[in-house]
């Protein structure tokens, strides 16, 4: 299972397992420290539904190898189908996310250690505790800069520049730092502000 085979690997190792997941890695300094305290840490991955459907090779393939490195690293997996930001209708949304789901399990995807969540479903049954949290981070970020943060600064619609946003909520929302009473706390404020600003910009 995902706890037996993290445990013949040493901090180090997995540590560096979990670099080569990704292509940039902000607050380097901070994995060594959250690896020897936490066996499992909670890592969050996404998948947007296409309009076609279609699971493209980096989606499937590249997606399973990267999962799989951090179940072997020891991690929980969340990984959010994020199907309240397309333009498709729900069916649509659900069907292409059970596809991807099929696709991801043929390829050889972990089963272990991996869950599966909708963005939608999510953030309804706790709306009270993802809105305020939402709200916290956007307060801090003028319109022009996250309107900045898209190919065509100029043509950015509302939802385009909420976007961002709520990735950086999912992020904090899914990892349990938040306020159990709704509000949203300055930890979570200021943790995705420094989201935004390492990726986003």
């Amino acid at each position: 299972g995902r706890s037996s085979m993290a445990a013949w690997m040493g901090v180090e190792e997995r540590a560096e397992t979990l670099r080569s997941t990704a292509e940039e890695l902000v607050g380097e300094d901070e994995l060594l420290p959250l690896l020897h305290g936490n066996p499992s840490p909670v890592c969050l991955d996404s998948f947007e539904p296409s309009v076609s459907g279609r699971v493209n090779i980096w989606q499937g393939v590249g997606k399973v190898i990267n999962v799989n490195k951090m179940v072997r690293a020891g991690c929980r997996v969340k990984m959010l189908i994020a199907d309240q930001r397309t333009g498709l209708d729900s069916s649509e949304i659900r069907a292409a996310g059970r596809h991807a789901i099929e696709v991801w399990k043929a390829l050889g995807m972990s089963s272990d250690g991996v869950e599966f969540l909708w963005c939608s479903e999510e953030t309804s049954r706790r709306a009270h505790e993802y809105w305020p949290l939402v709200m916290g981070i956007s307060r801090n970020h003028r319109v022009g800069w996250l309107a900045s943060l898209h190919a065509d600064p100029e043509n950015v619609k509302c939802n385009q520049l909420l976007e961002p946003i709520m990735k950086c909520a999912d992020i904090l929302f899914l990892e349990g730092r938040h306020m159990p009473d709704g509000r949203g706390s300055k930890r979570g404020e200021y943790d995705g502000q420094r989201i935004l600003h390492a990726h986003w910009k």
